[in-house]
């Protein structure tokens, strides 16, 4: 008795590759036997002319050589088996599990060989005097033209303070015209951008100057109440000069402050001549697309930050593509950016997509306000809405009266779920909403929904695969598992990060020698491209030998009229290993006990495995979090933990009643 299934392979946009794996099982053991069908535009279905059957011999947990594509496999021979999942297993048809979960999306446009430096020269050539950026709360408006010539200045500025091409400059701000500047000046100089948190304290600041050894620093004032000066000054008390700190050259204030050890942005900017701005322009050929061109700190959910090496090409080419699937090429969209800029999502998904095409950025504020993102968008006609998902949860309840009217949104950094996706269209009026996925080690994006998905669509993935993109899910050997079932996601593509600065150890555990990075997030990819993220492996619960996805309760408890937010974790139990507890945020107004475990445990009988329901329940005020916005879950399990030593889990099993009074809403844990 035999069984097949067939693996379709791109050998490039002109041909296309089917690879038809055929098993034999026989006593004893069993044979992989590979045939690889090379076709193209009206070739044969099969054997013959224009088509050429050829044996091959797979690697054990690896796709042929060549590049896969099971983009759809056309015809086939009388006789072969199919897994396309267009029907159910029968004469002819293998079942859709037989096929390796491996995709790859070469792309329908080529990729750009250009550097950031030189996309923000073309968007002035191309853009002139259209309006570039709005920054609401101070007041100011720049056109691609003026944008231009503020980062010339700055960049000869800088370059002529002594700074280097390949030197390291920190930009530590909130968002504000002067961080965009800042940002872009930067890179038509050649210098590398090193985007900081404004949110950071002492120990963090000085762990990440001190890791990527940063020549310069451009320094913000104020950002949620405290002086990013002070915390800078404890850090480096001699200013500018530190034995900690041996690369550090210059502070540069970009909110003109007169702080001693600062330099102020504007005599920065003023001080060179007319000849050194344009030799800034005469060098732009200077800097290769292959060079990096800026570094990302990770959140550091479970450690210190590592910090991140982007090039100029990812960076370029990601926005470009991100900015083509938001359908930014259609119109001139204002853009209300939510987002911090020192993110990924600030620069790579929205402030480099807008050079592309024309866009207009709008900064609300320099921290983000649901108040004044709701401000911006109206005073501002806002077309297009950026943000993550805790972000609109904000925007929602805070809307009053009429609804905002906005075009689009773009929702990422965390999934979104069908009922936010319901209230925003409802609510603040969006019509079109794109979700998506990815790291900052990826650039930007590795998924990205696609014009016209259903809100169930995106309630269920984080969108379609992106081009030029290849992404498979493995198991823990690394080897891949069939579609539909959950794995490890293992992504190949241009955007992929060079690696971590100064730490080869952490590269090599990251990314494979043949140049998979392992994104460590449990994954499930469909045969359609499009992608499921069920957490962080790590975050897996294993309850009595059976593996707990949180994602896939978490998605279930949203639906719940009484639950803002909710994350899922495991908690010790004697008898099982762990068990699920629902740790939740109130809805405004809505009273702890309609959340209790007995009522949520009745809430998902039916929509999810009995062995799934949560058995306890933490309301708490917040989720800790990162400084960038990301729930950190192993503050959340200790919080937990400490809840439950203290019998202050809510118990599905017994009365909410015996619970000990005034402990059923916790404070957030952790620092902030």
């Amino acid at each position: 008795m035999s069984t097949a299934a067939v693996l379709p392979v791109a050998l490039g946009e002109r041909f296309g590759l089917l690879v038809r794996a055929c098993r034999r099982r026989q006593d004893g053991g069993g044979v992989l036997g590979l045939v690889l069908r090379v076709g193209g535009p009206g070739l044969g279905p099969g054997p013959g002319p224009g088509s050429a059957w050829l044996p091959a011999r797979a690697q054990h947990g690896r796709p042929p050589a060549a590049a896969l594509d099971p983009r759809g496999l056309g015809d086939d021979p009388a006789g072969s088996v199919l897994t396309n999942g267009s029907g159910p297993p029968g004469p002819g048809r293998a079942a859709p599990c037989c096929r390796p979960s491996y995709w790859h999306r070469p792309g329908e446009h080529p990729l750009q060989y250009t550097t950031i430096g030189e996309l923000t020269a073309s968007a002035a050539d191309k853009y002139g005097g259209q309006e570039a950026l709005v920054c609401v709360q101070q007041g100011k408006r720049l056109s691609f033209a003026e944008l231009l010539e503020q980062c010339d200045r700055l960049a000869a500025g800088l370059l002529g303070l002594g700074l280097r091409r390949g030197d390291r400059v920190a930009i530590w701000a909130g968002n504000s015209w002067r961080w965009v500047v800042a940002k872009l000046a930067a890179a038509r100089a050649g210098l590398v951008s090193v985007d900081l948190n404004p949110q950071y304290r002492e120990a963090e600041l000085a762990h990440c100057l001190r890791l990527t050894r940063v020549s310069a620093v451009l320094l913000g004032d104020r950002y949620r109440g405290g002086r990013l000066y002070d915390v800078l000054k404890n850090v480096v008390p001699q200013l500018p000069e530190s034995t900690t700190l041996p690369d550090l050259k210059v502070v540069i204030a970009l909110d003109d402050t007169t702080d001693p050890g600062t330099l102020q942005l504007s005599e920065v900017m003023a001080a060179p001549t007319a000849a050194q701005v344009e030799q800034v322009r005469q060098d732009q050929g200077l800097t290769s697309p292959e060079d990096v061109a800026c570094i990302q700190m990770s959140s550091g959910t479970t450690g210190k930050p590592k910090a991140i090496l982007l090039v100029h090409r990812a960076v370029v080419n990601n926005s470009f593509l991100v900015g083509r699937r938001l359908a930014l090429h259609e119109k001139t969209h204002r853009v209300c950016l939510q987002v911090p800029l020192f993110h990924a999502f600030g620069t790579i998904l929205a402030l480099t997509p807008a050079l592309h095409y024309g866009a207009v950025i709008v900064l609300p504020a320099p921290a983000f306000s649901a108040a004044a993102s709701l401000r911006a968008v109206r005073q501002e006609r806002c077309s297009m809405l950026m943000g993550t998902p805790t972000m609109y949860v904000d925007l929602v309840s805070a809307v009053h009266g009429e609804a905002l009217q906005a075009e689009a949104a773009l929702v990422a950094g965390a999934p979104i779920t069908p009922h936010l996706a319901k209230q925003m269209n409802a609510v603040l009026g969006v019509r079109r909403i794109c979700n998506g996925y990815g790291l900052s080690e990826s650039s930007g994006l590795l998924f990205q929904g696609r014009p016209g998905d259903s809100v169930q669509r995106m309630g269920a993935t984080v969108g379609y695969i992106c081009d030029h993109t290849e992404v498979k899910v493995v198991d823990e050997n690394g080897d891949m598992v069939p579609f539909g079932v959950p794995g490890e996601l293992w992504a190949r593509s241009y955007t992929i990060m060079k690696g971590y600065f100064n730490d080869p150890e952490a590269t090599a555990a990251a990314v494979t020698e043949d140049g998979w990075f392992r994104t460590g997030d449990k994954f499930v990819l469909h045969e359609d491209g499009y992608g499921s993220i069920q957490g962080r492996i790590k975050d897996m619960i294993i309850r009595g030998g059976e593996n707990i996805y949180p994602k896939e309760v978490e998605s279930i408890l949203a639906e719940h009229p009484d639950i803002l937010e909710v994350e899922v974790v495991g908690v010790a139990d004697e008898r099982l290993g762990e068990e699920v507890c629902a740790c939740v945020r109130l809805q405004p107004g809505s009273p702890a006990e309609r959340v209790s475990a007995g009522r949520l445990r009745d809430f998902c009988v039916g929509k999810m495995s009995d062995y799934k329901v949560p058995r306890y329940c933490l309301v708490v005020e917040d989720f800790p979090r990162t400084l960038s916005g990301k729930i950190q879950k192993y503050l959340l399990r200790d919080q937990c933990a400490a809840a439950q030593a203290k019998g202050d889990l809510d118990d599905n099993r017994r009365r909410a009643s015996d619970i000990a009074p005034g402990r059923r809403v916790w404070p957030q844990s952790g620092d902030q």
